[in-house]
């Protein structure tokens, strides 16, 4: 199944796209050990400030908004999952009360 998942990873939730990691990003919280990839991204999912998690040899990462500096990194082709509006269509529940988002600054 982890072959499978990690051979596409859209089966996993395509709400999130893999996007290699080229800037700073806040971290907001760390998870260690993390059993697997999809409990770091059900964890983001419940995250409304997470706009992307990093999975690394058993260690979650979520990430806040993307700074735009961009960030020198020793780990060879570092990448993350970029939330993407689909999260919050597919998470989204109906309700009486009107909000408006602001982006992250």
């Amino acid at each position: 199944l982890f072959l499978l998942l990690h051979s596409f990873p859209s089966l996993m939730c395509s709400c999130f796209v893999e996007s290699p990691w080229e800037n700073i990003r806040p971290v907001l919280r760390m998870t260690y050990p993390c059993p697997a990839i999809d409990a770091c991204e059900s964890t983001c999912l419940g995250a409304p400030e997470c706009s992307a998690y990093a999975f690394v040899n058993s260690k979650c990462a979520l990430l806040g908004a993307d700074s735009g500096k961009s960030q020198t990194c020793n780990t060879a082709n570092p990448t993350l999952w970029l939330r993407t509006a689909a999260c919050d269509e597919s998470t989204t529940t109906t309700s009486s009360i009107s909000t408006t988002t602001q982006p992250f600054k």
